[in-house]
């Protein structure tokens, strides 16, 4: 038999050494997911705040239409001579289609805000509410290409 002497130490080293590498890998790991992260809240902070301005600029358009209508309303004598003044009235921007009006606004790159109102001829005077808001939706521009490739091992 053989004089040979089993200390353990061997084991030790390469426990160690795998618990290292096993903590490099993590790290690294952890570094990738964090900056890949960050630049999604970044580019998402971005969409937000140019989604916000759009509405800042919808709201004040809409204040321009509520004074048109307000014009409007007091200057006319009855619904169809509303109409014909409100026409008149509303900027490029903002299109009248029967009793609808509706305009939109551009944000980030490819994308835009959609504001739809229906107009309310007041009956009384009692009666404060000129238009009402049936539609606030964005829409993409963006064309969907959908891609059903599939590449494998680089082919």
């Amino acid at each position: 038999m053989s004089n040979f002497k089993f200390n353990g130490f061997g084991a030790s080293i390469i426990l160690i050494s795998l618990t290292l590498l096993g903590m490099v890998t993590f790290a690294t790991l952890s570094i990738i997911t964090s900056n890949s992260n960050y630049k999604l809240s970044k580019k998402t902070a971005i969409n937000y705040n140019n989604y916000y301005e759009a509405c800042s600029k919808a709201q004040d358009i809409l204040k321009s239409v509520d004074e048109s209508l307000f014009k409007a309303y007091n200057d006319s004598e009855n619904i169809s001579d509303y109409y014909e003044k409100l026409e008149k009235s509303l900027s490029d921007k903002v299109k009248l289609e029967g009793e609808d009006i509706s305009f939109t606004v551009d944000f980030g790159e490819n994308d835009s805000l959609l504001v739809s109102l229906k107009v309310n001829y007041p009956k009384k005077d009692s009666e404060k509410e000129l238009f009402t808001i049936y539609k606030w939706q964005t829409n993409s521009t963006n064309e969907y290409k959908q891609d059903n490739s599939l590449n494998v091992l680089g082919s």
